[in-house]
């Protein structure tokens, strides 16, 4: 696995943080790319901008990546508890149809 951490001191994981700040901030100029970064991306986007996690890339790049991953789990744990939650409610809606219907199956209203 190739590393940020690279033998070559810190031109790599400079390269990373400007290149990655770069993207964050053209993401953040347009409106629906902004809203997908504030729902599935909060703890990484915060993390990599958060200019004491800046200094430690450079000074201690593989801690910086430890506690990246961290950011990183808890977002992608974040968007798996919100994809639950909306199949439990849209679950809910296909089941208020059921009701309406006396239908135990599929109704024309559900949402497969």
């Amino acid at each position: 696995m190739t590393s940020i951490c690279s033998s070559n001191g810190t031109a790599t994981a400079q390269s990373y943080l400007i290149q990655t700040l770069s993207l964050i901030t053209t993401l953040q100029a347009n409106t629906t790319t902004n809203a997908i970064l504030q729902q599935q991306y909060p703890n990484f986007v915060s993390y990599v901008k958060d200019s004491t996690n800046q200094a430690l890339l450079l000074s201690n790049c593989t801690g910086f990546v430890s506690n990246l991953k961290v950011a990183q789990r808890a977002d992608r744990n974040a968007v798996f508890a919100t994809q639950l939650l909306a199949r439990k409610i849209q679950q809910q809606f296909n089941q208020v149809a059921r009701n309406a219907t006396g239908s135990q199956g599929p109704t024309d209203v559900d949402d497969q």
